[in-house]
């Protein structure tokens, strides 16, 4: 079978605190079990500051992969537990590989296959460079999605914590009048945040996404 692998780390993730990082990895978790109400994934931590998550649905790997990084994104810090050489603003380093994969494990860690071997082998690849998003496939939009995955990380890395909790909202579906209300901001605020973050962009690029893998 084919799906999509989604291998991530926590940027910088030595920098801070212990009991910030907790909480972060705590409410990443929290939020990747709200994604699965909507879109069927598994996931598993490892390493500490490392997970992965599958989709046999692979149209959706793009939405779910920006899901999280958005949701990261958004976290807001404790300033007084984040530590003076923590990020600015958390993020992941992730890698979308998609591809065939072994079936039969009941775990993503004893699991096989090239998609996990493109995801897990492009973020080592990712540790070295200045990006932090990337694709990897095992069939011909290779090529054309590893160039838009450069532009899709040039987006999300000039996006602040309040353009991200708007984003993560507006990809799970939601309208900007119930996102306001969850926010506790006004429409034109929740507005605003999508046009400076470009969210036509994402949109139009995810329609494109999953139209190629439908």
């Amino acid at each position: 079978m084919v799906a999509g692998v989604i291998t991530s780390d926590i940027i910088q993730s030595t920098h801070i605190n212990p009991p910030e990082r907790q909480r972060l990895y705590a409410e990443i978790q929290q939020a990747i079990k709200e994604i699965g109400k909507k879109y069927p994934l598994k996931s598993e931590w490892y390493r500490g500051d490392a997970f992965q998550v599958k989709t046999d649905e692979i149209k959706y790997a793009c939405r779910v992969a920006l899901l999280i990084k958005t949701f990261t994104r958004s976290v807001e810090k404790d300033r007084e537990q984040a530590g003076k050489k923590s990020p600015k603003i958390y993020d992941v380093r992730m890698a979308v590989g998609i591809g065939p994969i072994e079936s039969g494990s009941d775990t993503l860690a004893l699991s096989n296959g090239e998609a996990f071997q493109l995801s897990g082998r492009t973020l080592d690849e990712l540790k070295g460079a200045r990006r932090h998003f990337a694709f990897a496939t095992a069939d011909g939009n290779n090529n054309s999605l590893q160039i838009e995955s450069q532009l899709l990380d040039a987006l999300i890395n000039s996006t602040t914590a309040a353009q991200c909790r708007v984003l993560y909202n507006k990809l799970l579906g939601h309208i900007e009048d119930d996102i306001a209300k969850k926010l506790g901001v006004s429409q034109s605020t929740v507005n605003q945040h999508a046009n400076a973050a470009n969210w036509s962009v994402f949109s139009d690029y995810l329609d494109y996404f999953e139209n190629l893998y439908k």
